[in-house]
């Protein structure tokens, strides 16, 4: 009876850590607020929103990323719209780079599937191309894999966010 009353109580608590989830991983997902009705799931969906945050381990999406963002027409959040085609590059410290080339979708969207660049290791670097024209980020990315973790739009009555919001990435 004690066997299995130990066995009982280890499997109980086993559960019980099993179904845990992050609560400040849950707590940022949270703030996304309701996924738009259009376009709905996939790679279309939330353009400038930190991808990383539900595509990462112990996240609620099935894909993992490396590193996943979007790039806008402009700098101006009010009219920007993605832009399709860009060719993003990236390089890590080991130099080591995606597996797979990267493009931009039809609203911006691009990200690098875990599985495509296993070996990632920060800092790495990032140039966006197109058409003939190049745009290299001015410093490296050291830690953050969502690229609107620090490309954000300044909060609006923030006069000097001192501490990010860079601006949405434009090309």
């Amino acid at each position: 009876m004690s066997r299995w009353i130990a066995w009982l109580g280890t499997w109980l608590c086993a559960s019980m850590v099993a179904s845990c989830t992050d609560p400040v991983l849950d707590d940022e997902i949270a703030k996304l607020g309701d996924e738009p009705a259009q376009p709905g799931e996939g790679p279309n969906h939330r353009p400038g929103q930190p991808c990383v945050l539900c595509h990462q381990q112990g996240g609620p999406a099935k894909t993992h990323f490396a590193v996943a963002g979007t790039v806008f027409d402009v700098a101006d959040p009010a009219v920007a719209k993605g832009v399709k085609g860009v060719q993003v590059l990236f390089v890590d410290s080991g130099g080591s780079y995606p597996r797979v080339s990267v493009f931009t979708n039809d609203v911006g969207n691009f990200y690098v599937l875990d599985s495509d660049w296993p070996t990632l290791q920060f800092p790495f670097h990032v140039k966006l191309y197109k058409a003939g024209t190049s745009r290299l980020m001015n410093s490296h990315v050291g830690r953050e894999p969502s690229c609107s973790g620090c490309h954000r739009d300044p909060v609006k009555g923030v006069s000097n966010d001192q501490f990010g919001a860079l601006g949405h990435i434009y090309f």
